[in-house]
Order: structure tokens, then C-alpha cells, then sequence
């Protein structure tokens, strides 16, 4: 396990994140651009947490203390604090992680347009559609009404409001 600080926040990395990674991105190992690998990983870890991190700071704002694990399903925020949310705020702490990748691929089309992103490992249309799939594609899956996504949990709140 790997454990760091971001944002104030504690984040652990477990060993079957790692494999997730390694996963989606091994078919840059046997190309003749294994740098994209580490690209690709990194896009995709920063991703997730990014993701994360936007559940994370919706629980501060209502003064919830969280943790984030990042593992081999993705990863979770989780509340330390044993104060409860009323069923709105559940809602925008459940909305939160998706809606910040959508920022996340907002910032970087609007990035990518101002200073013409060069061409790295992944050519820059791969790398463009990998942040767009990533942060609007699954930004979408989890906001499907279906528990435990985040749309899930959103919809049961709202159900209960």
C-alpha cells in the first residue's frame, strides 16, 4: 500500500489499484511506445482521483472528515466523521465525484485549445479521446441510477428527501 496527503486529505493507493492500472494500460508494453503506458496510467490514475477528491471536498464543505482508497474497483471516499448528511447534501456529495470529470475534461479541451497540445507518447487524438472517454464516459456510467454508483446513492437520497 502506498499512503499520501492531498489536498489535506489521506489517500491510499492499494496494490490492487496498481493492478488495475497495469490492466488497462499494458497493451503500450508490447507497442513500440511502452512510454504511453505510463501516460495512459497516469491519466487514469489522476482520474480516479480526481473523482475522489470531489466527494471529498462536497463532505467538507459539510465539515465531514474523509479518507480516500483508491483499489481495484476504483476507488472510494469515505466519511470519517460520524455526522450524518440531511438528504440534499448526500445528493451533492454524490454528484460531486462525476461532475468533477466533467470539470476535469472541461479544463483540459479548454487548455487544449489555447496552447495546441503537442503530440507525447499517445498521440495527442488517442490522449484526447483517453481524458474525454475517461472523465466524460464513466463521468456518465456512474451517474446511471443504479446503487452503489454515485447516481445510485444520489437517487436514493433524493427518493428519501
Amino acid at each position: 500500500m502506498l499512503k499520501f496527503k492531498v489536498f489535506g486529505f489521506d489517500v491510499t493507493i492499494e496494490m490492487t489499484f496498481l493492478f488495475i492500472l497495469l490492466l488497462f494500460s499494458s497493451h503500450y508494453l508490447s507497442s513500440s511506445q511502452p512510454y504511453a503506458f505510463f501516460e495512459q496510467s497516469l491519466i487514469l490514475f489522476l482520474s480516479i482521483l480526481i473523482h475522489e477528491l470531489g466527494h471529498a471536498f462536497a463532505y467538507r464543505k459539510y465539515k465531514v472528515h474523509t479518507e480516500i482508497k483508491l483499489h481495484g474497483m476504483g476507488g472510494v471516499c469515505i466519511p470519517l466523521t460520524a455526522r450524518g448528511l440531511l438528504h440534499k447534501e448526500s445528493v451533492i456529495v454524490s454528484l460531486a465525484g462525476p461532475f468533477a470529470m466533467f470539470a476535469l475534461a472541461a479544463i483540459y479541451y479548454g487548455l487544449d485549445r489555447v496552447f495546441a497540445f503537442p503530440d507525447s507518447f499517445l498521440r495527442a487524438e488517442n490522449r484526447t479521446d483517453m481524458i474525454y472517454f475517461i472523465n466524460i464516459g464513466w463521468g456518465l456510467f456512474n451517474l446511471m441510477p443504479i446503487y452503489p454508483l454515485d447516481g445510485g446513492q444520489a437517487f436514493r437520497s433524493f427518493l428519501k428527501a
